[in-house]
């Protein structure tokens, strides 16, 4: 059985790897690059994943810490459509 702070663990690093993804492939990746949209990806594959994760860790101890790490993924899964509302504000349509 997997520990519970490992499953917190993974679901931090999960969020942190999708977040990263993103980011690398907004600033660095250029339209023409084999990689463009790996960032995009990784944010709608990797959080929900760690969503589950941090669930089951969740459900076995009910602490607050699971819950943050819950709402860190779902940031996370929600990062792209974030980035595009907030330049959407700032810079106009």
């Amino acid at each position: 059985m997997i520990v519970l702070s490992k499953l917190r663990m993974i679901a931090i690093g999960l969020a942190l790897a999708a977040i990263a993804a993103f980011f690398v492939d907004g600033l660095l990746i250029t339209d023409r690059h084999s990689y463009d949209g790996f960032g995009l990806l990784a944010t709608f594959l990797l959080p929900p994943i760690g969503v589950v994760l941090a669930s089951i860790a969740f459900k076995k101890s009910d602490s607050a810490k699971d819950i943050l790490v819950i709402g860190v993924n779902v940031l996370a899964f929600f990062a792209f459509g974030l980035y595009m509302f907030i330049g959407t504000l700032f810079w106009g349509p």
